[in-house]
């Protein structure tokens, strides 16, 4: 059957939104194809139909095909997105055992800087929550729970060691 549009030669253009084939149901893996169907119904209401690839052909019979697409699934980069959440961790941690020193004794003026810089860091990455306008507050969302950090001076020698010590955390 001759499809109005095929853009099968076109791979990678459109993800699978269903995790698994619409006819046999079994689940896509990577490294195996995927034939996208775009139908209309009798209804004259599109839907999209994600199959294994030889499944399709039990779709032709049911639906009116609009056109189609293939794609090849690819494994996802878990490497980088679990790198990113270690880092956050890491900073999280050192933020916190920074904020224990703070209420027990004086901090030096790097421990100052380094501890407003993962404020920064964290407050980007929604760990935690400025309180008030530069009041110096931050709330930790998931604890509930309002730190106060120390005033710093905001040296442009000291924040460029800081951003060669902390390296990709600094970038991220």
């Amino acid at each position: 059957m001759q499809h109005p549009y095929n853009i099968s030669n076109m791979e990678n253009i459109l993800r699978p939104v269903a995790q698994s084939c619409a006819v046999s149901g079994t689940r896509f893996e990577p490294g195996k194809t995927v034939i996208s169907i775009l139908c209309i119904d009798s209804h004259g209401t599109y839907q999209r139909f994600d199959c294994a690839e030889g499944c399709e052909q039990q779709l032709e019979s049911v639906h009116r095909e609009v056109c189609r697409w293939r794609v090849r699934i690819i494994a996802p980069d878990v490497s980088a997105t679990e790198k990113r959440k270690e880092a956050n961790r890491s900073a999280a941690e050192l933020f916190f055992a920074l904020s224990e020193k703070a209420e027990d004794s004086e901090l030096t003026e790097e421990e100052k800087l380094l501890i407003n810089f993962l404020a920064l860091h964290l407050e980007r990455q929604r760990i935690l929550r400025g309180v008030g306008s530069a009041s110096g507050q931050y709330l930790h969302i998931r604890e509930k729970k309002i730190f106060t950090l120390p005033k710093c001076k905001w040296d442009a020698k000291l924040i460029a060691g800081m951003t060669a010590h902390l390296g990709p955390l600094a970038k991220s």
